[in-house]
């Protein structure tokens, strides 16, 4: 018996927004494991069933970050889909792609933005779910036991047991059950007759093939049509086409529902840890939380009435690593308790103060606050958000004269604003300081002499050189001056109008108070 496997890598994961997004779902973020992104770990969890016969189906966009992730599976073997049409259309895929490519196979099937512990037991229980599909012929699934009643799984409703080794709990199963309401999931738990459907699915692909045709005869004729053409150069076109013709339906309503009622679904049941990870909530749980109960991933200060404890969550980051693999903001918390709190932005701040319960997650792109257990509704908020205004293609740069010579304006976003200055020979900017603007200064061609001090120092002058840069924190003191005809390059924080002059050789001394805008762009 040949195994093989199929990884689906398509979803959109907004239950983690903002860290999860469009651009890099979850299934690509390093979510249950900071070493590892999710689908790398399913990669890993299966490996040592089915070697290298492994198949990826995502979204068609998502293709290269697959591949850059997984760079050891042939990239024919990473198929991008290219529209949604939800798992019955990614299942009849994969297992008429599998079906051409290992005939005879059995196929496992299983989301790649799940967390799984004791990867051994998994590979275990999943091998037993496959020698069970060959011997029977049978449609196999794997269940979980619940561990508490909710409404966002749905559940498998377990028959008589069937023939197994003894630890191995091997079922008949009665039913596929749909998300239900919180009564009824509360009696399936007590009824000890019910487990939770992960969406892990082992089959011969001949089966499913032809539970497909029975159920869903769309698929069963189109998806064929485009795996003729597969390892060809109108491979896409010919997908295209085809998924064009099926309605959009999972593998459970469209398939699984139906099998089982007709007996032909059996289950084996998972002992092993096991979580969707649908949302911020369930990622707390993998962090160990502070004194206080509170839970954070960054670098941690939780006040304990005399100083800070200190602590990085979830992985100190590796000693003078200067590209590191996580990235990791400062948290402090202090007279609170129970908060999840989240910061990914290096070099930010998020701090919670006399607050309870509270999620709150800071990306680069967004911050969020909500209160805890409510991360339901982050699917209709992502639904509603309006879309970010479109930036980004060729920029046009922008040229102002000054009276020390001229500036060119190369980049202006919410977060930085970059241009270049050429300084003429023999004249200088303002002795000048910020108060909340950051920037960093390059000689790029020239030579420059330099007056800085920090805040509360005396002024030092020194020489600058070709290549040479300077940062200049919010309330240093400083001033360039041209020895001979300069080029520099500088990328700041956007407060453009952040600038107190304290002398000037044109008479401008002062702050300067106009509002952002071509006027007030001058050193």
């Amino acid at each position: 018996m040949k195994l093989c496997a199929l990884i689906l890598a398509g979803g959109t994961g907004t239950r983690f927004w903002p860290w999860s997004d469009d651009l890099m779902p979850k299934q690509f973020l390093p979510i249950a494991d900071p070493r590892e992104t999710l689908l790398q770990q399913a990669r890993s969890r299966v490996a040592p069933l089915v070697e290298d016969r492994i198949l990826v189906l995502t979204n068609e966009e998502y293709v290269p970050v697959v591949r850059t992730q997984l760079p050891d599976i042939p990239k024919e073997n990473i198929v991008g889909e290219p529209m949604l049409r939800d798992t019955a259309a990614a299942v009849g895929l994969g297992a008429a792609l599998a079906e051409r490519l290992w005939p005879g196979t059995v196929q496992t099937v299983f989301p790649a933005d799940h967390a799984i512990g004791r990867p051994e037991r998994f590979v275990e229980i999943l091998r037993h779910a496959a020698r069970f599909a060959h011997d029977t012929g049978k449609l196999y699934t794997i269940g979980i036991e619940p561990a508490y009643p909710t409404e966002a799984y749905g559940y498998l409703e377990r028959g008589e047991r069937l023939e197994s080794p003894k630890d191995i709990g091997h079922f008949r199963l009665d039913a596929f059950v749909e998300k239900p309401d919180l009564a009824t999931a509360q009696r399936y738990v007590r009824g000890g007759r019910h487990d939770w459907n992960a969406g892990i699915f082992a089959w011969k692909t001949e089966a499913i093939l032809e539970a497909l045709a029975r159920h869903l005869p769309q698929h069963a004729t189109w998806l064929p049509k485009a795996v003729e053409a597969f390892g060809s150069s109108y491979f896409r076109e010919r997908l295209r086409e085809s998924f064009l013709q099926l309605p959009k339906i999972s593998i459970d309503f469209g398939v699984m529902q139906s099998e089982a009622a007709a007996g032909n679904v059996h289950m084996v049941a998972g002992d092993f840890p096991w979580s969707d990870l649908g949302g911020w909530d369930a990622f707390a749980d993998t962090l160990e939380p502070d004194a206080h109960h509170n839970r954070v991933y960054g670098h941690a200060r939780d006040w304990n009435g005399e100083d800070w404890d200190e602590r990085w969550s979830p992985l100190q980051p590796a000693h003078e690593d200067k590209d590191e693999s996580i990235s990791m903001g400062e948290v402090f918390t202090m007279h609170a308790s129970g908060n999840l709190a989240f910061n990914s932005r290096r070099g930010h701040r998020v701090a919670l103060v006399g607050v309870d319960d509270l999620a709150v997650i800071h990306t680069h792109t967004a911050t969020l606050v909500t209160k805890r257990g409510e991360g339901g509704r982050l699917k209709e908020l992502v639904g509603a958000l309006p879309p970010f205004g479109k930036k980004g293609g060729l920029v046009s740069g922008e040229k102002v004269l000054k009276p020390w010579g001229w500036e060119l304006w190369w980049a202006w976003e919410d977060d930085y604003a970059g241009k270049t200055l050429f300084l003429e020979a023999g004249k200088r900017f303002s002795l000048q300081y910020h108060s909340v603007k950051d920037e960093t200064i390059h000689l790029f061609q020239g030579k420059v002499k330099l007056t800085t001090a920090a805040r509360g120092e005396t002024l030092e002058d020194r020489v600058l050189h070709e290549g040479d840069s300077i940062h200049v924190e919010p309330g240093r003191k400083h001033r360039i001056e041209a020895l001979e005809d300069s080029l520099l390059l500088e990328v700041s924080t956007p407060f453009l109008w952040d600038v107190v002059r304290l002398s000037d050789d044109f008479g401008r001394e002062g702050t300067r108070k106009a509002e952002v805008g071509v006027e007030k762009k001058e050193e």
